[in-house]
């Protein structure tokens, strides 16, 4: 994580995020969950025995999809499509040079060997249940296998459990049993839900849209870029664009919050599957750091929802 950040020169919360999110990726790759996708196609994986390594790495998988799915609400990927197009046909508010115009180009190259929005936009409802057609300005049916429609509130469940751990500690290491109980079964009925929704697929499209994910974020912060729409930063780059070209306002700080939460609880979920399946009485201890990701995440789902509320009584 810490090499990546050096490696483009920028140590930010969003470059943290996407490097934890890669390394998780690696650990499943080593666990060995890698399948040809022409062995495999789209056919859907049944659950393995609870706790295995390749129970393990198919969830180390999703959680870093989880963050991709975030960024995605948050329009880096559309907006750095939409621009990549601008671009490409002459439409950008102004001249670039040099090696901002080769990223761009490559970018470009590259397009119809990577996972098209679409594909994008189905896996993450089908693996969370995120319908993000009209977030990016498509109102049409997302296309692919069934939404989880269910991941949202287990998830919730999962984090509200590891939030109120502590409320009864027990010498100031684990919460009460019934606390602990409640984890358990959350973190029980979550898995269950997501190595369901789990496909052979899953390890090739994850390092696709993370590689792509890195690509646009060194893209962005490129200030030649900026300076064209008149920006500062990275994250003021996505906002305009998705203002100026897609009719979209992004809440990309919340969704930041909430990608790197939600990856880092699903993280430990991969790290807790061996104690959930030798059915150890207590599988986190009060002050788990854990514990303030959920907090951060529930936090994070709050603000989303108000914002949202605002909108849509701003369109009444």
């Amino acid at each position: 994580m810490v090499a990546y950040a050096r490696a483009i020169g920028v140590d930010t919360p969003e470059v943290k995020a996407l490097a934890t999110a890669l390394n998780l990726l690696q650990q499943s790759e080593l666990a060995g969950v890698t399948v040809s996708l022409d062995q495999l196609g789209d056919i859907m994986l049944p659950p393995a025995i609870a706790g295995s390594a390749t129970d393990q790495a198919h969830i180390r998988c999703i959680a870093s999809l989880y963050l991709a799915a975030e960024l995605e609400a948050a329009m880096l990927l559309p907006s750095a499509e939409t621009l990549i197009g601008l671009a490409m046909d002459g439409g950008l508010p102004g001249e670039l040079q040099g090696a901002t115009v080769g990223q761009i180009a490559d970018l470009w190259r590259e397009r119809h060997q990577r996972a098209s929005p679409e594909e994008r936009r189905a896996i993450f409802a089908h693996l969370f249940g995120m319908n993000l057609a009209s977030a990016a300005g498509d109102v049409k049916t997302i296309a692919g296998g069934s939404p989880n429609d269910e991941f949202e509130s287990l998830f919730l469940d999962l984090c509200e459990a590891l939030y109120k751990l502590d409320e009864t500690a027990i010498g100031a290491n684990f919460g009460s049993p019934d606390h602990q109980v409640r984890v358990r079964a959350a973190a029980e009925q979550l898995t269950e839900n997501l190595l369901q929704h789990s496909s052979g697929t899953l390890q090739y499209f994850s390092g696709d849209i993370l590689t792509t994910t890195r690509k646009v974020l060194e893209l962005f912060k490129r200030q030649e870029l900026q300076a064209v729409f008149g920006v500062r930063s990275a994250w003021a780059l996505v906002v305009e664009i998705a203002q100026r070209y897609l009719r979209a306002n992004p809440n990309v700080q919340i969704r930041l919050a909430r990608g790197k939460a939600g990856m880092l609880v699903l993280s430990w979920l991969a790290d807790a599957l061996p104690a959930l399946g030798a059915r150890t009485s207590n599988i986190v201890g009060a002050g788990d750091p854990v514990i303030a990701e959920a907090e951060q995440w529930i936090e994070a789902s709050l603000n989303l929802s108000e914002h949202a509320e605002i909108a849509a009584a701003g369109h009444a």
